[in-house]
C-alpha cells in the first residue's frame, strides 16, 4: 500500500479512526460512518467478499449479514483479528439466514 493517512471521524459518541490510502483521502469527504466502516473492513479484509453491514449506535454494534454460509465461515476465522480491533463498537455479530449469530466482543 502507498503512504497512509490517519482520517477521524465521529459519530454518536463513537470515535472511529481509520487509515486510508492518500489518494482516498480527498474522496472521503461526506462519507458516513458506515461508508467509513465499509471501506475500512474492504482494505483490511478484501477476501470476505461483499456482505450487508449495519449499525446500531446505542448498542454499539456492528452487523454483518452475510449472503452465503461460506462467508459467514471466513469471517468467523478471522474472529480474532475482528476483536483486536478498536473502531469505537462493543460488539460484531455476523449472521446469516438459518444459522445462530455469531457474536464477537471487540477491544473498544
Amino acid at each position: 500500500m502507498s503512504q497512509l493517512n490517519a482520517l477521524k471521524f465521529a459519530h454518536s459518541s463513537v470515535n472511529f479512526a481509520l487509515c486510508l490510502p492518500l489518494g482516498d483521502i480527498e474522496n472521503s469527504r461526506g462519507m458516513t460512518f458506515l461508508d467509513l466502516l465499509g471501506h475500512f473492513l474492504s482494505i483490511r479484509f478484501p477476501f470476505w467478499g461483499i456482505c450487508h453491514i449495519s449499525f446500531l449506535p446505542r448498542e454499539r454494534a456492528i452487523y454483518l449479514h452475510c449472503s452465503t454460509p461460506e462467508k459467514r465461515l471466513v469471517i468467523c476465522r478471522d474472529r480474532a483479528k475482528l476483536a483486536k480491533l478498536d473502531i469505537g463498537v462493543q460488539r460484531i455479530i455476523v449472521r446469516h439466514p438459518g444459522y445462530p449469530d455469531y457474536v464477537i466482543e471487540t477491544a473498544s
